[in-house]
């Protein structure tokens, strides 16, 4: 049984008239998201392998594409069309990959088959497939910088307790929370921006590459619409010599930061933008995070 999926699938049908996903200035549901997922289960069906090649297309799409593989009991693992062709190879050979989710045509000709995502059919609702929290959720490959790239695979069971440990920390989510997604799927902190609020029916708000990213955090807090980020503390750099001090955020209540270590030069330029926000360091020391404000 597994415990994960069944409680992101009942997230899905208890919240279906909430906001799921905002892109672009384009809002979807939780029950749209569900149903382009059926959608893409259907053409799933017919693919036998385990490990489903996700190609990044930052749309929803994408994210009802990690829901189709999901439910289907099978993996995902990310390909970046900003990335070589030759490392996306190997990650396709180390996966064991032999289908690619995509709802554009792939820039390069991956000599494997592509399923259209933007297809549409005529299907009848399904629950999701039987599966085992020790089943993988996903592969994160390694840069390769150091040679060869290395795949990561993470377990539903993973998810799990991540959710759980996340939830106890710092409480659950609620549907009004507007939560910031800045993070590629090939970075591992991506899955806990679209993760942790599609199990609570929260708003995933997503950037797009037709603006510069930091810009774009910037706009969104200054216009009050999120409630809480996860973002890496480089990002403040940019940001900061950019506020305007007559202007503050008053929505942000919980602000967490990882992936590098938070400098207090950085925090002290950040905390008078964003006063009624906890301000985390989960990049860890011995497996600890620490509140900082």
């Amino acid at each position: 049984m597994n415990s994960f999926i069944e409680n992101l699938y009942q997230s899905f049908l208890q919240h279906q008239k909430n906001i799921c996903l905002s892109i672009e200035d384009k809002n979807y549901t939780y029950e749209d998201v569900l149903n382009t997922a059926g959608q893409i289960r259907h053409q799933l069906q017919s693919v036998s392998s385990q490990n489903i090649g996700l190609y990044l297309t930052d749309d929803i799409y994408m994210y009802a594409s990690i829901l189709a593989i999901w439910f289907e009991g099978k993996t995902y693992v990310p390909i970046h069309p900003d990335f070589p062709l030759t490392k996306n190879l190997n990650v396709i050979r180390q996966a064991d990959i032999d289908t690619i989710l995509s709802s554009v045509e792939t820039k390069e000709n991956f000599e494997i088959h592509v399923i259209d995502t933007q297809k549409t059919f005529e299907t009848d609702a399904l629950p999701p497939k039987e599966s085992e929290l020790a089943n993988n959720a996903y592969i994160l490959f390694t840069s390769g910088s150091t040679g060869n790239p290395k795949g990561v695979p993470i377990q539903f069971s993973n998810l799990y307790y991540f959710s759980e440990s996340f939830h106890s920390t710092f409480g659950k989510l609620t549907p009004e929370d507007n939560v910031l997604q800045m993070f590629e799927l090939t970075f591992d902190l991506s899955v806990m921006s679209y993760l942790i609020p599609f199990l609570n029916g929260a708003k995933v708000i997503g950037l797009h590459k037709k603006e510069t990213k930091f810009l774009q955090i910037l706009d969104l807090l200054e216009a009050n619409e999120i409630t809480v980020a996860l973002m890496v503390p480089s990002i403040l750099n940019l940001i900061i010599p950019y506020l305007d001090p007559s202007i503050q955020n008053e929505s942000l209540r919980l602000n967490l930061f990882c992936g590098e270590a938070l400098l207090v030069k950085q925090i002290e330029g950040w905390r008078d933008f964003i006063p009624n926000a906890s301000i985390h360091n989960v990049y860890g020391y011995n497996g600890k995070h620490y509140f900082l404000y």
